[in-house]
């Protein structure tokens, strides 16, 4: 059963739209307005817009929409001009796929992605350089997790990080993928070390820009306590790109707002039987090095390597690129033939 909520009748709209930012509820899309617009409660049951002001903690959920992909975009500024997820969910009665287009900096915290049903991609996408941020309550002891079903893709198409506070951490569950699209991971601002992540892959697959190759900034601040990490679990896949332009993730470490310094620390986690998925790039030359960390310490183990093809195999080293810089590459051996696609 939903769990709607009910608000008792105080005579004013006022009164009705103040509770709604109260309490935490599930709202229903139900798309009445035929607009696609989160700003407009007749799109939503109750007929209110989620989340108006940020303590409220609402979860938005999204069932059969409709045979056609949705997209839900965010017009004028009331009653708020971001959209405020907080927390998603998407059934297993969906039947389309479905995109929020952002456009600005955004608010998001759980994820969920049931199995099931015909859809397969939920997407949120910012205009550069927007960023969608965890808020209040995925603290690092109190993981926030995405769970994303089997044969369901979760797509960010917008640098990732967090509200302030202390640093957030987030945890990929279920059998699905998330794409990551950004360019940007945790952001430290004006010295402010608030805004870094800890990302742990325990179930299913994380990937980075599938089949198009990122450098990706993975930032962190000068507090011990607030370093960024990524962390690959038993059996958890990590999928990147490798060849010409492929992907690469650079540890930074924030001095400003804006601005970035090399630094080295242990910061990627690779437990033994965790999987590293290889999409070879076209123009890939077989024996040749490809980063995929920098600013890197050595894993205690390297990646069980999918992807390959017949008469491929995968080598692994940590070079120091700089003095006291080391880099974490990858190159593939092929016995037979080219291993470009």
């Amino acid at each position: 059963m939903s769990k709607h909520r009910f608000f008792p009748y105080c005579g004013s709209l006022v009164c009705f739209f103040g509770a709604v930012g109260l309490f935490a509820a599930e709202f229903h899309w139900v798309g009445t307005a035929s607009d696609g617009d989160w700003n407009n409660p007749g799109n939503w049951s109750p007929s209110a817009v989620p989340n108006p002001s940020d303590p409220a903690g609402d979860t938005v959920v999204f069932g059969d929409f409709g045979r056609n992909a949705l997209t839900v975009v965010l017009r004028g500024k009331e009653p708020r001009n971001t959209m405020y997820i907080h927390d998603l969910k998407v059934t297993s009665a969906a039947r389309a796929d479905l995109t929020f287009a952002a456009i600005n900096l955004s608010y998001l915290n759980t994820v969920t992605l049931q199995p099931g049903g015909t859809y397969q991609r939920v997407a949120i996408r910012t205009t550069a350089p927007h960023t969608l941020r965890m808020q209040t309550g995925s603290r690092i002891d109190a993981p926030t997790q995405w769970i994303i079903g089997d044969g369901k893709i979760f797509q960010v198409d917008a640098n990732l990080g967090a509200a302030s506070g202390p640093k957030r951490h987030l945890e990929k569950l279920g059998a699905g993928t998330v794409d990551y699209l950004g360019s940007s991971i945790g952001r430290a601002t004006e010295e402010n070390a608030s805004n870094t992540l800890a990302i742990t892959v325990s179930q299913g697959t994380w990937a980075f820009s599938q089949g198009v190759g990122r450098a990706v900034h993975f930032i962190s601040a000068d507090a011990p306590a607030r370093q960024g990490s990524l962390t690959v679990r038993r059996g958890a896949t990590l999928e990147m790109d490798i060849g010409p332009g492929g992907d690469r993730i650079d540890h930074l470490w924030a001095t400003g707002n804006g601005s970035t310094d090399a630094f080295q620390q242990n910061w990627l986690t690779v437990e033994r039987g965790a999987q590293l998925k290889l999409n070879l790039l076209r123009g890939y030359t077989p024996g040749t090095w490809h980063t995929l960390f920098r600013n890197v310490g050595k894993p205690a183990h390297d990646f069980t390597v999918l992807g390959l093809g017949p008469g491929q195999s995968a080598q692994f080293r940590h070079l120091e690129y700089s003095p006291g810089l080391f880099d974490y590459q990858v190159t593939i051996l092929s016995s037979v033939g080219s291993a470009s696609r």
